[in-house]
């Protein structure tokens, strides 16, 4: 495919795409990985790439592998990566929505007054990383973009609770709790958010629903910060919820 000084944009949230000029690109499942192990964990030596996309072949057919798919790219994609002997790297020109996603999250958890936008809200929801991929290193980069998510989530719940919208921080606290549900400054957060918007049964359930996933998961109970707000919160308040 003879494209030449077009831009080029790699998209691994939801699932695999490659645009030149906005135009779909087809590539082979080896091109796509190399390509996609490149957006992800940035410039490295070909040996380490190698490795990672092959892990249970010899060190010569690994790079063999490599090689093959690198001159593919080269040839047909021109412009999309840069393959000096020290190493391999995207062009820095390329557009990765999964490093744009980053630079946003990084941008909510730095700015502690702003609410993120809706349009930012929506792009968390919808950032599962390579859903259909289980390579080792694709399942290590998702946990640590989920977990970049899920503090995103929380402090825009916070945020939500600061100005008073409740209903919002309802909503974006239910997200995180559905992303983890052992996590609770996840649950904490919604809990907190009912009973600001008056909803004390709900919160109730919230912490029902926790106690009984820690005790199923772990053997544990909710820590102290739980029932120190379950006191102020509910019992104080003499809400009709029984708590088992």
């Amino acid at each position: 495919m003879a494209i030449l000084e077009q831009q080029w944009s790699v998209r691994l949230l939801g699932r695999w795409q490659l645009f030149c000029g906005g135009v779909p690109v087809d590539i082979g499942v080896r091109q796509q990985r190399v390509i996609a192990a490149l957006a992800l964990l940035g410039a490295n030596p070909r040996r380490s790439i190698a490795i990672r996309l092959w892990p249970d072949s010899p060190d010569a057919r690994a790079s063999g592998n490599l090689r093959a798919s690198l001159f593919r790219i080269l040839h047909e994609q021109p412009g999309l990566i840069q393959a000096p002997r020290d190493g391999i790297r995207l062009d820095p020109r390329v557009e990765i929505d999964v490093t744009a996603l980053r630079s946003n999250i990084d941008e909510v958890l730095r700015i502690r007054d702003d609410v993120a936008t809706e349009a930012l809200m929506v792009e968390l929801r919808g950032a599962d990383l390579l859903p259909e991929w289980s390579d080792d290193w694709v399942v290590m980069e998702r946990e640590r973009l989920d977990q970049q998510r899920l503090l995103a989530f929380e402090a825009v719940a916070r945020r939500c609770l600061k100005v008073g919208d409740f209903d919002r921080a309802v909503e974006v606290a239910t997200m995180a709790v559905g992303m983890a549900s052992l996590r609770e400054s996840a649950y904490f957060l919604l809990m907190r958010a009912h009973l600001a918007a008056g909803n004390r049964a709900l919160a109730a359930q919230v912490y029902q629903r926790l106690s009984d996933t820690l005790a199923a998961e772990l053997g544990i109970a909710p820590s102290a910060p739980f029932e120190q707000l379950i006191d102020l919160g509910l019992r104080q308040s003499g809400v009709g919820v029984t708590l088992r």
